[in-house]
């Protein structure tokens, strides 16, 4: 948590010293008392506070404020709250949230005529950050993708992140410190542009991944206490969270896998099928027969759905195929035929009998 912490203070200090000029401490100040997920009391401010005051005030407001997002929390992560340091995802359609609390849903940002510092391309799926506003937006953002979508994201690099259903992307805009910095938690297939002279950084719960131009795809769901890493292109190195001297590096073609309770902590290195770890980025659901029960989550991510078993012995049967995202009702009746189960299904409910 210290680190983590460190880290964004230093993203807020260099930010804040780039843009001094433009930094709204009157906003920011304002933004105390505004609504958030925070237990702020209210309190008399007197009119002649010093404005230095104010500034660290407001700086201080961000970091607590943003630590809804940033922060590693004491509560236990759950299926409503998915958390990393506080990085909560937020429900609803696909949305981005700013540093100043401000909520923008993706699929109405053609009706807002406030100006953001991006474009939206929706036969694209493509969330593009423009960096030829650097000089005039600067700020945190966080990007909290839908249960059953999936949302490609340009950032201002042009690295492409591709990010799966529930997953949530964190970063500073612009970058800053000379540091390609994202904070993330889910699953995401990430295709960085090459920049040797600033590295590219990915911060989860478990790991960190440092790459300087590559193509891997990488996940760390709360709920899954593990977190994988699978390169396709380039090299990264594979880090347990706070300990960079201790790391792997991979080659094309190699998955790391990090149990974070095996002996404090162990990596595996394996191979692994890209068509089938990958298929997600393409809207299609890869089941190499496993057990239902691991894989329920992803099925019930993927297709935005919530399944009930009537017999728990349903959850052992082992399921094989590729299916589509938008072919919801051909998966349930395939499951039909393929087990001879009874299966009814209203709205995202899905009971199995």
């Amino acid at each position: 948590m210290g680190d983590d912490k460190e880290r964004l203070m230093e993203v807020l200090r260099e930010s804040v010293n780039r843009k001094k000029e433009l930094f709204d401490d009157e906003r920011a100040w304002h933004a105390i008392t505004a609504k958030t997920t925070l237990k702020i009391s209210e309190r008399k401010v007197s009119a002649r506070i010093l404005p230095a005051f104010r500034f660290v005030a407001a700086v201080s407001f961000l970091i607590v404020g943003l630590g809804l997002f940033l922060f590693l929390d004491s509560e236990e992560h759950t299926s409503v709250e998915l958390s990393v340091w506080g990085l909560k995802h937020e429900p609803g359609a696909t949305n981005i949230v700013f540093d100043d609390g401000e909520k923008v849903f993706v699929s109405e940002l053609f009706k807002k005529r406030k100006p953001f510092p991006f474009r939206y391309d929706s036969a694209k799926e493509l969330l593009a950050f423009d960096s030829r506003l650097s000089e005039k937006w600067f700020g945190l953002v966080k990007i909290s993708v839908e249960r059953g979508k999936l949302q490609r994201v340009l950032l201002p690099d042009s690295s492409l992140l591709t990010v799966n259903s529930e997953s949530v992307l964190a970063f500073s805009f612009p970058f800053v410190n000379d540091r390609r910095e994202v904070f993330f938690s889910g699953e995401g297939l990430f295709d960085v542009s090459k920049d040797k002279s600033i590295p590219f950084v990915l911060n989860s719960n478990l790991n960190t991944v440092r790459v300087l131009g590559t193509r891997f795809n990488f996940r760390d769901y709360p709920l899954d206490s593990l977190a994988v890493t699978s390169l396709v292109e380039g090299s990264v190195k594979v880090e347990k969270k706070g300990l960079e001297d201790n790391g792997r590096v991979l080659s094309p073609g190699n998955q790391s896998v990090y149990f974070p309770t095996k002996g404090g902590g162990e990596f595996e290195i394996q191979d692994f099928e890209e068509s089938s770890v990958l298929a997600w980025a393409d809207n299609k659901l890869a089941l190499n027969g496993k057990p239902f029960r691991e894989v329920l989550s992803d099925v019930e991510r993927f297709y935005d759905l919530r399944f009930h078993f009537r017999n728990p012995q349903h959850l052992e049967a082992e399921i094989i195929g590729v299916f589509d995202r938008a072919e919801k009702v051909e998966f349930l009746e395939t499951l039909r035929i393929m087990k001879g189960w009874k299966v009814r299904y209203e709205g995202k409910r899905v009971l199995i009998e």
